[in-house]
């Protein structure tokens, strides 16, 4: 689905969101075995987060590709690909399903980019965001944060430079105590 979408863009792009969604889905799985849950419900949460992108296809494929640092109107359009996606799913799963794994898809469709001081494109805080949206949020971001894009610049893109980031110039966006299972992971690795 979105390997079809990332064929639309001009040659070059340096991120792929198929692969994009893949090294996320793998974080959030070691994440989860991480943080002490089975691995049962670490493979369905990486599942899960195999499509939490799925709304970006229905945004124009040019919006995601500029050389300079987006302007507040292309980020509120890109950043409506959370509320794209659960409309999909529920035009493909009925709006009215409550299955837990429906649920699941659903809120980290909707959730991944909250940030724990209510920054986020819908404004929700700590407590409003599930473990599981939280999670995504660290994973989703690492992985934005890891490939080069044009508006960049020098920006230091190693696992150190953007776990730097992330935990000190971006804290106050991340779960404190699943940010500190997050980077030991990753240091680990």
């Amino acid at each position: 689905m979105l390997a079809e979408y990332d064929a639309k863009r001009p040659p070059g792009h340096p991120y792929e969101f198929h692969r994009h969604v893949r090294r996320v889905a793998d974080d959030m799985q070691a994440l989860a075995l991480a943080m002490g849950m089975t691995p049962e419900r670490a493979t369905e949460l990486r599942r899960a987060t195999l499509v939490h992108d799925a709304g970006k296809r229905l945004l124009p494929p040019n919006i995601w590709d500029v050389k300079d640092k987006p302007t507040e109107i292309v980020r509120r359009q890109r950043r409506n690909h959370t509320m794209l996606g659960v409309q999909l799913l529920n035009e493909f799963m009925g709006e009215d399903n409550h299955d837990p794994k429906v649920e699941l898809v659903r809120d980290l469709m909707k959730h991944h980019h909250e940030a724990m001081n209510g920054t986020g494109w819908l404004g929700l805080k700590a407590e409003q965001l599930s473990t599981e949206a939280r999670m995504l949020c660290i994973c989703d971001a690492f992985d934005g944060y890891s490939t080069w894009r044009p508006h960049f610049g020098e920006r230091d893109i190693s696992m150190r430079g953007v776990l730097h980031r992330m935990g000190v110039e971006k804290a106050a966006q991340f779960d404190p105590e699943i940010m500190k299972i997050f980077t030991k992971m990753k240091l680990q690795k």
